[in-house]
């Protein structure tokens, strides 16, 4: 066993067939425990991305196994910022975005949470069917989002809404209505914490029409008084776009491409312009749309009970 996680810390593939050669059993001892810390886990906080590939073709369930802390190896690859191995994992199995680990976080919320902008179309392009997955608190990603203050990806996951087929209609709905454990819907939450972005964001969406609240909330926002006697729906919203993210994803998928949007998020460029993400989008609408579409042909999970 010792032999064994020394080959995860080192990334080394022949010491781990070596460590398997002289004893067969430990995966599947590994296996058998219901919270433990497998060596997939143990590769993916180091970003040995081949080991991990090859651990996961020995014993795929370990892709789904949560450590004593409660993650899966998503969300320990998340959280020690080894991003590639994320998107290696969950380009492997695309219901890894979806894995609930601690407090129901899942991936999706993990980088809704942190505004990854380009993880976040990535694991909504293998999972659709993500977006549905509630936290323990009841938040969907939209809400941890708006929350953490993440306009962009807030926007994202509204245009992924948006681009879905009519079927698609009935989760969109249901999800921008639903209410956390505090009771408050996304809309109700970006009206309480003044989002206005937010909140026109909302009103010209294609399911504006089925939010809870819409007319009382715009009324409220109306006549609430900010200086100079404007009301808080009088105030401008700056849109000021000022990088074309669009015109650098004619490649979406290439590791090139790939590192020239993770350089943007990372240097914070995209995150404090809403508007870049409907640039994102809608360079990639078509891409977006057979994946929702293909998603949405294969049927819907309920996850939202």
């Amino acid at each position: 066993m010792d032999l064994l996680m020394k080959a995860a810390q080192a990334g080394d593939i022949d010491t781990l067939y070596t460590a398997l050669d002289q004893d067969p059993n430990p995966l599947q001892q590994i296996d058998m425990k219901p919270l433990v810390e497998t060596p997939l886990h143990i590769a993916a906080s180091a970003g040995h991305i081949e080991f991990a590939l090859e651990i996961l073709r020995l014993k795929p369930s370990f892709a789904y196994k949560v450590n004593k802390n409660g993650f899966s190896p998503t969300h320990v690859a998340l959280q020690h910022g080894q991003k590639k191995m994320a998107l290696r994992l969950t380009n492997a199995h695309g219901d890894l975005v979806r894995v609930k680990g601690r407090a129901g976080i899942t991936p999706l919320h993990y980088v809704a949470e942190k505004g990854d902008i380009h993880l976040l179309i990535r694991f909504l392009s293998v999972c659709p069917k993500a977006i549905e997955e509630v936290t323990d608190k009841n938040e969907t990603a939209l809400h941890i989002a708006l929350k953490n203050d993440k306009l962009v990806a807030f926007e994202v996951l509204l245009k992924w809404l948006e681009i879905g087929s009519e079927e698609g209609l009935f989760w969109a709905k249901k999800i921008l209505n639903w209410k956390d454990n505090d009771d408050n819907t996304i809309l109700q939450l970006a009206i309480s914490r003044r989002e206005l972005q937010a909140v026109k964001l909302l009103e010209n969406c294609k399911a504006a029409k089925y939010l809870d609240g819409l007319r009382e909330g715009h009324n409220q926002l109306a006549n609430e008084e900010v200086e100079d006697g404007n009301t808080l729906l009088n105030v401008k919203v700056e849109d000021d776009i000022g990088i074309e993210v669009g015109t650098k994803l004619n490649q979406i998928g290439s590791i090139r491409v790939e590192d020239a949007i993770q350089d943007e998020v990372e240097d914070g460029t995209i995150s404090a312009m809403p508007s870049a993400a409907f640039l994102f989008l809608r360079e990639n609408a078509n891409f977006l749309r057979s994946e929702v579409e293909d998603s949405c042909s294969r049927g819907r999970h309920q996850c939202l009970v």
